[in-house]
């Protein structure tokens, strides 16, 4: 059976809030990283883990900010 219009569009919109609570849930966690000293790990790797993430909420955050695929 094909989904309808609506269906299609309540799963959209589920799949953005979706991305949207990922890309929330990522910096909360990289505030909380980042106030974390590296005791074991090495810095500069802790770094560049932590820079890594943060470049990923910028995309996430352009990609579901104010932008809706429907």
């Amino acid at each position: 059976m094909k989904p309808t219009l609506e269906q299609m569009t309540d799963y959209i919109q589920a799949l953005e809030a979706a991305n949207r609570q990922l890309v929330f849930t990522l910096k909360q966690c990289l505030k909380l990283l980042a106030n974390v000293p590296p005791e074991v790990a090495d810095k500069d790797k802790w770094k560049g883990m932590l820079d890594d993430f943060n470049k990923i909420v910028k995309i996430g955050e352009k990609v579901t900010m104010n932008k809706t695929l429907h």
